[in-house]
């Protein structure tokens, strides 16, 4: 791409979440996070709130690179700005439970909205993640009817963490 191409492109806030997007599928989250914070900073430049998907792009690249702490204040704040964003709620818990904050985990499922609550315990990863919580904290029974709503049998020790990438933790076994 010619660069003055590139340039022009660069200040459409879409091109530079399409660019973060192709960056953080390769692995590199730095250079994500670089045209992530580009893309929020042409928002402010413009005197518009910064879009919600960037900032969660942003935060689950955090989530990504083991910095739950920063993620989990994104998370919050936009979940404090829409009570109903499954994707963030999603994304704190994952953060909460990254921090191996697992009691506020299980506190933060009481505060959630009953349809999101709904929506997300059809996800068996994140099913795998309060499961791994309950464990964390030794609630037993409650783990096994975490894992019996998706079929999963507690018989066996397995590992609880999830296998997508949003919940492969680094730094908790």
């Amino acid at each position: 791409m010619p660069q003055s191409t590139f340039e022009a492109a660069s200040r459409n806030t879409g091109f530079l979440n399409a660019v973060a997007a192709v960056y953080s599928a390769d692995g590199e989250c730095n250079e994500a996070e670089d045209f992530l914070n580009r893309s929020l900073n042409a928002d402010r430049a413009a005197s518009r709130q910064p879009a919600v998907n960037t900032r969660l792009q942003l935060a689950d690249i955090w989530v990504r690179e083991g910095n739950y702490s920063k993620a989990r204040q994104a998370y919050r704040e936009i979940i404090t700005r829409n009570q109903n964003s499954a994707e963030a709620w999603r994304g704190y818990i994952t953060a909460l439970h990254g921090e191996q904050d697992d009691r506020n985990v299980l506190s933060e499922m009481e505060r959630m909205p009953a349809p999101v609550h709904a929506q997300l315990e059809k996800e068996a990863n994140f099913l795998i993640l309060l499961a791994g919580a309950h464990s964390e904290l030794r609630h037993g029974r409650k783990q096994s009817s975490y894992c019996n709503r998706r079929g999963h049998s507690t018989s066996h020790k397995t590992k609880h963490r999830p296998q997508s990438s949003m919940y492969n933790l680094p730094g908790r076994s």
